[in-house]
């Protein structure tokens, strides 16, 4: 069992092949932004996923949202993002009856 731990501001950056620190509060941000995307989406706490394949997987997918966010930044609207994310998450969402 693993907890799914928070993405870091250098694992973000790596991932986003930033080597400057001039957007450091704007990633980290849109890593927050990304990690409440989803959770909302899966209807549940990223806390809550304790499955090491599961983890793994969503730790992917923040680092995508975050990603999509900060290439995206001068756009606007995510709708996109939040659909992509949708088809990407659904698997492992929560059911709600």
């Amino acid at each position: 069992m693993r907890l799914l731990m928070k993405i870091s501001l250098e694992e973000a950056k790596n991932y986003l092949r930033v080597e400057h620190s001039e957007d450091d509060h704007l990633i980290q941000v849109m890593i927050s932004a990304s990690e409440e995307l989803c959770s909302s989406i899966l209807r549940k706490n990223l806390e809550e996923v304790t499955e090491e394949k599961e983890v793994d997987f969503l730790q992917t997918i923040v680092l995508f949202g975050t990603a999509y966010l900060y290439e995206h930044r001068e756009e606007g609207g995510q709708e996109s993002l939040v659909e992509l994310l949708k088809a990407l998450l659904s698997a492992h969402r929560r059911d709600v009856f």
